[in-house]
């Protein structure tokens, strides 16, 4: 969870930094490089989301099995 937290932090940083981009030729170049770090941050963010995701969803299932094995 702290790396999921991590690239929050790291999105919002982004966009603060896209934000306060100044008009300019240099800014252009800039603003891409920065929207395609976000980019590349939000694939890397939906990842460890979706690794979370299978995490909890075996630890359900051992937990059904335990479950039913202490039921019997």
């Amino acid at each position: 969870m702290d790396v999921i937290n991590k690239l929050f932090l790291l999105v919002g940083e982004i966009n603060q930094k896209i934000a306060a981009i100044e008009p300019s030729e240099f800014s252009k170049q800039l603003y891409e490089a920065l929207h395609e770090k976000k980019i590349e941050t939000f694939h890397i963010l939906a990842e460890a989301i979706n690794n979370q995701i299978c995490i909890l969803t075996e630890i359900e299932a051992r937990l059904r099995n335990e479950y039913k094995e202490y039921l019997r």
